[in-house]
């Protein structure tokens, strides 16, 4: 038996269910939101309620609103997408993230760089931060972080939940 969950209002916590005076974007049930941001919670040892500061479940699926540190477009490039794996593969059980989505995730918080978005990946490979996943066909690029990369990432995402 499947069981289905209701859309929350567009103004009630994925926790509480009451009013969150800081809701725009209208938060709507992925499967469990509350489930995700609490397993989230679970992996980063930081309590849910912090966490939301930094992190939203809503219709598009995931929105990080946190700030990371970053002085150049390729540390905010590298740290918002090591955030980002780390979310999905530790809140959404996903570890393989297409290219497309961390592009379209540097857009959405002013780092993406034109000219050096595919060479800074590369980089961020090199120091063993992200994998590369050969995806069949050759027609896309996934990437996944590693276990350094989940080990920074885990740090900041602490860092923007306390901030």
């Amino acid at each position: 038996m499947t069981t289905r969950v209701a859309p929350l209002p567009s103004d009630a916590s994925p926790l509480t269910g009451k009013d969150d005076i800081r809701a725009s974007v209208p938060k709507v049930a992925i499967n469990e939101p509350a489930t995700a941001l609490m397993k989230l919670a679970e992996a980063v040892d930081v309590d849910a309620a912090l966490l939301e500061r930094a992190v939203q479940f809503d219709h598009h699926g995931l929105r990080i609103i946190g700030r990371v540190e970053g002085t150049t477009k390729r540390d905010l490039q590298t740290r918002y997408s090591l955030v980002y794996c780390y979310v999905q593969e530790m809140g959404l059980g996903r570890r393989h993230i297409d290219v497309e989505e961390l592009r379209s995730l540097c857009l959405e918080h002013g780092c993406y760089d034109t000219a050096n978005f595919a060479a800074n990946s590369k980089k961020d490979m090199r120091e063993d931060l992200l994998r590369e996943i050969a995806d069949r066909g050759g027609k896309g690029r996934k990437y996944m972080a590693t276990r350094k990369g989940l080990d920074l990432a885990a740090t900041l995402l602490r860092a923007m939940a306390q901030a």
